[in-house]
């Protein structure tokens, strides 16, 4: 589930995506951590920014990350506790809440992380109104904005890809590959296709080039896959060379520059 929230400090809107931890295996909590450090480093405007990561006693995990909107700020600090946000988009249900409080001994009125993911902090009531999507933006999903237009001028597409391709430089010499690059991946924080601000989101398959664990596992949405990395899914590659991820980003980028103008 994702949440809108605004802290409640200065009014910041953001996206609060709630994980249950219980649910998730070894090998998808690895990735999630994996998700987490890669994204809290990654300090750019054309980037989904990770705001804040926080642990409760309901055993979820809450990433705190830029909610994309016309006039949001593209990045915002950290504030420490989850109680600096004011849940206003969903919450749970008052029966879930009222048996937690029951159950929480009377003194204490918050809760300690015992996770290395997160920060520690006291957990905040929330009101209730009906969960949203966090592609839920002023501007939409530039999938969205193709499909309503069908297809973009060379001029307005310049725009958009001079953006998308400065961003993948900049997440390559980090070191960083996203490897699922497509047009529902990128949000757009503007209205206006002249002067658009895209924000590349979704880093659930990012890795570090230099971490091989699992280099010959294929992901990725199939229509943006490189050829190269076809060839590993179907047998007739041996494995993976650390430079073929980067350069696979930017064949995708070359298959929504595409889609950009055919529609």
């Amino acid at each position: 589930m994702v949440r809108k929230a605004k802290r409640k400090s200065d009014g910041l809107v953001a996206a609060i995506k709630c994980i249950n931890r219980t649910r998730l295996s070894h090998s998808d909590m690895d990735n999630l951590r994996r998700e987490i450090d890669i994204m809290m480093t990654l300090q750019h405007p054309h980037v989904l920014s990770m705001i804040d990561v926080f642990a409760d006693e309901l055993r979820e995990i809450h990433l705190v990350t830029q909610f994309v909107e016309v006039g949001n700020p593209v990045r915002a600090r950290s504030i420490g506790t989850l109680a600096a946000w004011v849940d206003a988009a969903s919450r749970l249900s008052l029966d879930r809440e009222q048996k937690h409080r029951a159950q929480r001994p009377p003194h204490r009125r918050g809760f300690e992380v015992r996770t290395g993911l997160c920060c520690a902090g006291r957990l905040a009531t929330c009101h209730t109104t009906t969960p949203f999507c966090t592609r839920t933006n002023q501007g939409g999903e530039l999938f969205e904005r193709i499909l309503a237009k069908s297809s973009y001028s060379e001029a307005e597409a310049r725009v958009v890809v001079r953006q998308l391709l400065g961003t993948l430089d900049f997440l390559h010499s980090c070191g960083v590959v996203h490897r699922d690059i497509k047009p529902e991946n990128i949000l757009l924080a503007t209205n206006d296709d002249e002067k658009p601000h895209i924000v590349l989101a979704d880093f659930g398959f990012a890795k570090h080039v230099t971490d091989q664990s699992g280099a010959n596992v294929v992901c990725g949405t199939a229509d943006y896959l490189a050829p190269e990395v076809l060839k590993r899914l179907q047998g007739r590659a041996a494995s993976a060379h650390p430079a073929l991820a980067a350069k696979a980003d930017v064949w995708s980028a070359g298959v929504v520059v595409y889609i950009l103008l055919s529609g």
